[in-house]
């Protein structure tokens, strides 16, 4: 009902237009979900508190279960911040996954239960 009164206001509002047939609608969708595929991916240089958080929850977690060094683990997890100072960026990692909780929030953990049934 909405795409018919779109389709009536535009054929009133500019009867010059080519008339929207069933095809045309079908190709002007076709090219919107196309462009929209081929539309660069939104990138941002940071990362969120929560995200900074689950990380930091991961690092801690590999450290503890594989034994791997803080080293290797930020190596693997903050690959970008590696490569620009490998000390800073250990210290940082290693700092934030000993001082974050590892108890998340319980609605989290009762939805991820809940999901997995």
């Amino acid at each position: 009902m909405r795409l018919q009164t779109i389709v009536r206001f535009t054929e009133r509002e500019r009867p010059d237009a080519a008339p929207f047939t069933l095809d045309r609608l079908t190709d002007l969708a076709s090219g919107a979900v196309q462009r929209q595929l081929e539309a660069p991916k939104e990138t941002r240089d940071y990362i969120t508190k929560a995200e900074r958080h689950e990380r930091w929850r991961e690092a801690r977690t590999i450290h503890d279960e594989q034994g791997l060094t803080w080293r290797t683990i930020t190596q693997r997890l903050d690959p970008d911040s590696f490569a620009e100072d490998p000390k800073s960026a250990t210290e940082r990692m290693k700092t934030g996954a000993l001082r974050v909780s590892m108890v998340r929030d319980l609605q989290d953990v009762a939805r991820k239960a809940l999901t997995r049934k």
